[in-house]
């Protein structure tokens, strides 16, 4: 005959483990959606400053000096506009829409101040980088790994601005 012990903290219920698995995995789902709007706000964040950094950066185009400079300028551009098309649709997976209103109505009127461009940039790459650790916490691991190209991507961006500024510098 075996004698079981009842320890302290164990209880034997008649609630299978495929059914409290599933009240896991729905309260994981509850939790995910409580995080969804913050998700959300984040991405339009993102969203919103990534087109307004390449808005105020092509204007300031039409004060670099030379050809090349200008050209490494727009790719940056065009850089940042297809990351603000792969956010907008990061934003309509998670049922939202991109504000585009709040992009337009900034006024980006060139000044010839890279420096301002450049600082926005790493001001931008902080905040993406914590909005990678936001997504890897709640679990929108798709939305982390494009975000994770994105931080990669913008340090690439802040080197080629940094270039740009460097070669204006020297032209003066």
């Amino acid at each position: 005959m075996i004698n079981f012990k009842v320890t302290k903290g164990f209880s034997m219920s008649n609630e299978s483990m495929i059914d409290r698995w599933m009240k896991k995995l729905s309260s994981e789902d509850v939790a995910r959606e409580t995080h969804r709007e913050e998700m959300l706000e984040k991405l339009q964040t993102l969203f919103t400053e990534n087109l307004i950094v390449a808005r105020r950066l092509e204007a300031e185009i039409k004060h670099l000096p030379y050809q090349q400079l200008r050209e490494a300028a727009l790719k940056i551009v065009e850089q940042k506009r297809e990351e603000s098309k792969k956010l907008e649709q990061m934003i309509s997976s998670l049922g939202g829409s991109p504000n585009w209103s709040e992009v337009e109505s900034v006024d980006v009127e060139p000044d010839g101040r890279f420096n301002q461009v450049l600082k926005l940039e790493g001001e931008l790459a902080e905040k993406l980088i914590a909005t990678v650790n936001l997504a890897e916490d709640y679990g929108y691991d798709e939305i982390m790994q494009e975000l994770m190209k994105f931080r990669d991507a913008h340090h690439e961006q802040i080197d080629d601005l940094e270039r740009v500024i460097m070669k204006i510098n020297a032209t003066l």
